[in-house]
């Protein structure tokens, strides 16, 4: 086995369709002590994945399997799968969809324990938590289960309390006025901004940089919600959804009446929410725009809630939400951005890379 430095207890393998139920997942497990390593967040921007992978699972005590539909058909996954098997690490299966598996995850996964967490993955997320420190107990000293008071979430240390937005992206550069202006939009005007724009274009990482460059005033957490029609879930279209989210990720104790029903549920993580400073929500990557519809209805305090909506389409004009078009950046700020990347002493050694860049 080759001698790498633990700097995570857990490999969370997956389909990059569930990447929401994973955000969530990582989030969980994170606040109580165990350190992830997923690879949406944990691989750099321009790191190949197939060099990284490997040692990430080395690297680790074990992995976690996010099992679905998704995953059993991603070539990607069986990979991992097998790489954990070559280097005797222990596979927990945490089925999100009661299918069965199929090819070489038959193979290797068939007879492992497993936990079922299906329909609601979220309210298995303890559960989940539980078995990690049960196997490996020396995770407890490092941080011991979170215990939640009744009155409302404990935040993490740091600024903003809790959270689970990417992490800070040293090379952001040329959208501060967006971000500024999307700053003044929900302290004063409107009840929600929209960031929108082609695919590629950056939406969510000014929504991410949002959120740490305010991370002070929203001390009760920054999180995000992954809205995309691509997870290939229904619920996307329904604000109810992302609320439920949030009483994972704000490690909100629930009653078991209130994790039975729904709209208990919701009732329960506003009244958290109320109750403390303001909150930033981001609905990422939003295709169904009906998920806008019921805000009102379920957070009606814009001072205790702010929501930052990223989308690759523009939205109709109404009263309650303003938005924000992401254009390509200016040049002078695109060689800003180069540079960062490709630094050069002078002018000529540059001269390629601004040609390339059209600039």
């Amino acid at each position: 086995m080759k001698d790498i430095e633990m700097k995570h207890d857990v490999f969370v393998s997956y389909s990059s369709i569930d990447q929401k139920i994973v955000e969530g997942l990582s989030a969980y497990l994170e606040q109580n002590g165990i350190r992830c390593f997923v690879a949406y967040r944990d691989i750099p921007p321009g790191v190949v994945w197939a060099a990284k992978i490997p040692d990430a699972i080395i690297g680790t005590k074990m992995t976690v399997v996010v099992f679905s539909d998704n995953f059993n058909s991603s070539p990607q996954t069986d990979r991992e799968i097998e790489i954990c098997m070559n280097e005797g690490k222990k596979i927990l299966p945490f089925r999100i969809q009661n299918s069965k598996y199929t090819g070489a995850k038959s193979y290797f996964l068939t007879n492992l324990h497993h936990i079922d967490a299906f329909p609601e993955p979220e309210m298995w997320f303890g559960k989940l938590c539980e078995q990690i420190l049960n196997m490996y107990p020396e995770l407890r000293r490092v941080a011991p289960p979170v215990a939640v008071a009744e009155a409302g979430p404990k935040p993490a240390a740091g600024r903003g309390g809790l959270s689970n937005v990417r992490k800070h992206n040293e090379n952001f550069t040329g959208r501060e006025r967006e971000i500024q202006d999307i700053r003044k939009t929900l302290d004063k005007e409107y009840k929600i901004a929209a960031v929108h724009g082609l695919p590629g274009i950056g939406k969510s990482t000014v929504a991410y940089e949002y959120a740490h460059e305010f991370a002070d005033f929203y001390g009760g957490g920054r999180f995000v919600f992954n809205a995309s029609d691509e997870t290939g879930k229904e619920n996307n279209g329904d604000f109810r959804f992302a609320l439920v989210s949030l009483a994972t990720l704000m490690e909100i104790s629930l009653s078991e009446e209130e994790r039975n029903n729904r709209e208990l549920l919701c009732q329960r993580v506003w009244g958290v929410i109320k109750q403390g400073p303001p909150t930033l929500l981001i609905l990422d990557n939003v295709d169904n725009p009906d998920i806008l519809k019921r805000i009102a209805e379920y957070a009606p305090d814009r001072d205790k809630l702010h929501i930052l909506v990223t989308s690759r389409r523009g939205f109709a004009a109404g009263d309650d939400i303003r938005q924000f078009p992401i254009n390509p950046l200016e040049r002078q700020k695109s060689l800003d951005l180069l540079l960062k990347f490709f630094p050069a002493e002078n002018g000529g050694e540059m001269a390629p890379a601004v040609e390339f860049a059209g600039a």
